[in-house]
């Protein structure tokens, strides 16, 4: 057992939950159950055993460091998308589980904070798969062919700049769900 004086620990924590599967994709009743249940533990449990793992563990420390836990969030956490049940399900569990777990901690001495971020349509191989997909499969492929011919996906390095620059953004509080197109217009496509 490793047992550390007041103060002995790093002053910040950091924690950000970013995998995600996009699959299963398909009407419900055509799911793959096995694949739905990789979604879920991926999208949902994981960062839900990643963020207890880590309050737990420096709640039951005698560390002072602060905590901050992002999770990366969708928009289809608040609409559903065409036959994307699971992935809406699951970032709508997300949201719910961020702004619980802010809720919770609101109460406590030094409160550590929870918050997720929607970094907006960004170009990454999740992207790619739904450009692929068949038309029938989503109803908005060609919203997305759309925004990458007209180089509104946002890049993957200014999602992750965008997303960090949150970490110290006075304006964005323990609980929120905040949108960086919203947050940082001048700095992204859409």
């Amino acid at each position: 057992m490793v047992r550390h004086a007041r103060g002995d620990g790093p002053p910040s924590i950091y924690l950000i939950n970013n995998a995600a599967l996009l699959s299963p994709v398909g009407p419900a009743e055509t799911l793959d159950l096995e694949e739905a249940q990789n979604h879920i533990l991926t999208n949902l449990a994981g960062p839900i055993y990643l963020t207890a793992s880590l309050l737990g563990a420096v709640s039951g420390s005698r560390l002072d460091s602060h905590v901050t836990v992002v999770n990366i969030t969708s928009g289809a956490g608040k609409s559903p998308y065409f036959r994307r049940s699971v992935y809406c399900a699951g970032k709508a569990g997300l949201d719910m589980f961020t702004r619980t777990v802010a809720h919770e901690q609101a109460g406590r001495n030094l409160p550590h904070r929870v918050f997720a971020v929607r970094p907006g349509v960004v170009d990454t191989s999740m992207q790619t798969l739904t450009r692929n997909l068949p038309d029938e499969a989503t109803h908005d492929r060609e919203l997305f062919l759309r925004l990458k011919r007209d180089g509104k996906l946002l890049p993957p390095d200014i999602a992750a700049e965008l997303t960090l620059r949150t970490l110290d953004d006075p304006r964005v509080q323990s609980g929120d769900i905040v949108d960086v197109r919203e947050l940082y217009p001048d700095h992204v496509a859409l």
